[in-house]
């Protein structure tokens, strides 16, 4: 675009919403867990005896409440890489002592089955693996408050009455009369409609009173909770994010059995976090596949196979079978992580609003001034919220000439994938400057040194106060104050329905005809 006169320059504006998904790296967290069926096969019977059933057997009734549950964050919460590296560093850094805080939410059914807090996921059994399962909500009666998942799960036999948000549901004869087989009853119970059944795992206090997590708390305090709108409300609707109506539809599928039209809850739960599994892992599990799950060798003879494949040598009978079976299984594993995407790309759109501000044109040498607003369009929580610490939610705003060299650039990543803050190594080594305008809605713990001062930290251990951390009970009450001494969060999210617009200004040497500004809204867990 040619200038108009001899001191204006024009500028071009390609901005927009640009929901980006990345992975953080780290060693710590680079295990690849392979779950083998040995140690499936191993627990079946026990299970029953327990009283406790899979979600697998649900799923012969309820396939849609399945899918939409076996795609969920819950269903991955005790499969997730990083959560079961984290409390193992967890435990290492507090002696032990930190027992099964992680897994008491992540897989309420590990604790009550009396699993050790370390076990590794390809010894526990099938309930277990499932994270929140069927029965954790479904078999939870009462309220327990904020309990961090030290709940409380009946058991019972296929026929024992369920809870659920509706009246009195009578059993049904199924199958031959000779057989006196039955569907199970459901008992109504206000917990599950109410946001603090949700909180008794979303709001995460330490037992030094520390809050590591406070969305119920958030919630309790925000516009949508004064208005009576619930976490069920935004969260098991059609439309993900925003209070919606739910489905209509059978609650059930059992052949000569007709239920009538009800509203369906949706069991996705869609939420910011994602599987870094093998696709083989989740949301479909090998083991549940004939062939592929006999093998603990698995991933050595995929990689076998691929490389047959590219030397075009052909495959004996066998490995054609694994491999018609594995394609099978990437394909409807494929086809349910796309549904979940789906899902949180629109969570995320219905979270926030951005409004830019940008000149169409400058003084020659004059400086660019950009305005760029966010908006949290959530009245329930503030953006990001759940584990704040983890979640970066940040603009990257880049400023090109007209040869398309780079003028300008905040919110980029240095060459190990970071943001260019005060943790990135590039900038601690002096090979990158720190981002003056970097604009980030992460939370940050602060942890107070030996000397009195707070630093930063990605861990809420106070190591420097403590050559060897125990986890103890809280002498007096903190929660007033976001946790006691010597660590706390500093909140660095907007609260519900609230506002923060970034300021960028650019020098300009005014040799370029034009100017690009591009401008992306990023978020990555």
């Amino acid at each position: 675009m040619k200038p108009r006169g001899n001191n204006m320059t024009f500028l071009t504006k390609n901005f927009g919403l640009i929901a980006r998904y990345f992975l953080l790296a780290g060693a710590v967290f680079a295990i690849h867990q392979v779950l083998l069926p040995s140690a499936h096969a191993e627990t079946l019977e026990i299970e029953e005896v327990m009283g406790y059933q899979s979600a697998h057997v649900c799923k012969t009734c309820h396939p849609r409440h399945f899918n939409e549950w076996r795609t969920s964050n819950h269903a991955y919460g005790q499969l997730s890489p990083f959560m079961n590296n984290l409390n193992k560093l967890i435990h290492q850094k507090t002696s032990g002592t930190a027992g099964s805080f992680c897994v008491r939410c992540h897989s309420p059914m590990s604790v009550i089955m009396g699993e050790e807090p370390l076990s590794p996921v390809e010894l526990r059994n099938t309930v277990s693996i499932e994270g929140i399962t069927c029965v954790v909500c479904h078999r939870l009666k009462g309220n327990h408050g904020k309990t961090r998942g030290e709940v409380v799960v009946n058991k019972g036999d296929l026929e024992t009455p369920l809870f659920g948000p509706f009246d009195q549901i009578k059993q049904i004869p199924i199958g031959r009369p000779e057989e006196k087989r039955f569907t199970h009853a459901a008992t109504y119970t206000q917990n599950i409609r109410e946001s603090q059944f949700c909180g008794q795992c979303h709001d995460v206090p330490v037992p030094n009173s520390y809050r590591l997590e406070d969305l119920f708390g958030e919630w309790r305090n925000s516009p949508a909770a004064k208005e009576g709108t619930t976490c069920q409300d935004c969260h098991m609707g059609i439309e993900q994010g925003v209070k919606s109506p739910r489905a209509k539809g059978p609650i059930a599928e059992i052949k000569g059995i007709t239920f009538p039209e009800r509203t369906l809850s949706d069991h996705t739960f869609a939420g910011p976090d994602y599987s870094v599994l093998d696709i083989s892992e989740f949301p479909l599990r090998r083991f549940e596949w004939p062939v592929l799950m006999d093998d603990p060798n698995f991933y050595n003879w995929l990689e076998g196979v691929r490389q047959k494949q590219k030397e075009g040598k052909e495959l004996n009978r066998l490995d054609q079978r694994k491999w018609k079976r594995y394609q099978q299984l990437v394909e409807k594993s494929q086809e349910l992580l796309e549904m979940a995407q789906s899902k949180r790309v629109a969570l995320l759109k219905n979270a926030s609003r951005q409004e830019y501000s940008v000149p169409e044109s400058v003084g020659r040498g004059d400086d660019l001034a950009i305005a760029v607003t966010v908006h949290n369009t959530i009245s329930g929580h503030s953006l990001p919220a759940g584990f704040n610490t983890e979640r970066q939610v940040w603009l990257n705003v880049k400023v090109t000439d007209d040869q398309g060299g780079i003028v300008y650039q905040s919110g980029d990543l240095d060459s190990h994938g970071d943001l260019r803050d005060n943790k990135s190594l590039d900038v601690l080594q002096g090979k990158a400057e720190y981002d003056h305008d970097l604009f980030n809605l992460q939370s940050k713990f602060k942890l107070m040194t030996i000397a009195g001062h707070e630093r930063e930290d990605h861990l809420f251990i106070p190591r420097d106060v403590d050559n060897f951390a125990f986890v103890r009970p809280a002498v007096f009450p903190a929660f007033s104050f976001n946790g006691p001494p010597p660590v706390r969060t500093q909140k660095n999210g907007i609260p519900p329905l609230g506002s923060r617009t970034a300021k960028y200004t650019v020098e300009t040497d005014g040799a370029s005809a034009f100017y690009d500004v591009e401008i992306k809204f990023n978020f990555r867990n």
